[in-house]
């Protein structure tokens, strides 16, 4: 039997991941699902990724589509951005194109395991204003992605 490498995708959102908001600090929620991803380049330590992010939060003059960023990427565009309310909340979503840098060892390669991270940080408010933190459904990805010799974990 030979065994599939197995490769791990996890979001990491840098400020906090406290759930609900503390001491009069705006909270966002933020997830993503992931479309696709290519162009693993091992010389330069590299992949490309497709997906949507969203965002959930109360407060009006916030405006997540334009202040988080993909912290861990070599370039990044943003396209499609819609904002709606819902009751009480704001829903924003955007697509997302990305290519990330991140270093990993390919020593025990078939038989690794890596940790592949999309780090969506606030650009402009800190973590003493706002918390960023990961919705319910923080991270889903598309179950037709199909890298050759590698199974998706999440």
């Amino acid at each position: 039997m030979i065994k599939k490498p197995l490769l791990f995708l996890y979001l990491i959102f840098g400020l906090s991941l406290l759930v609900c908001s503390q001491n009069g600090k705006d909270t966002v929620q933020a997830g993503v699902y992931l479309k696709s991803l290519y162009d693993f380049n091992s010389s330069t330590f590299s992949y490309d990724v497709d997906l949507w992010m969203w965002f959930k939060y109360t407060n009006e003059s916030l405006n997540p589509l334009k202040t988080t960023e993909i912290a861990n990427a070599k370039k990044y565009d943003y396209s499609n951005q819609s904002v709606e309310k819902r009751e009480s909340k704001f829903w924003a979503t955007q697509n997302c194109k990305a290519t990330i840098n991140q270093n990993w060892s390919l020593k025990n390669y078939p038989f690794d395991h890596q940790k592949l991270e999309v780090i969506i940080e606030e650009s402009e408010l800190d973590s003493r204003k706002l918390y960023l933190t990961a919705s319910q459904n923080k991270f889903e990805y598309n179950d037709q992605i199909d890298i050759k010799g590698w199974k998706i974990d999440s």
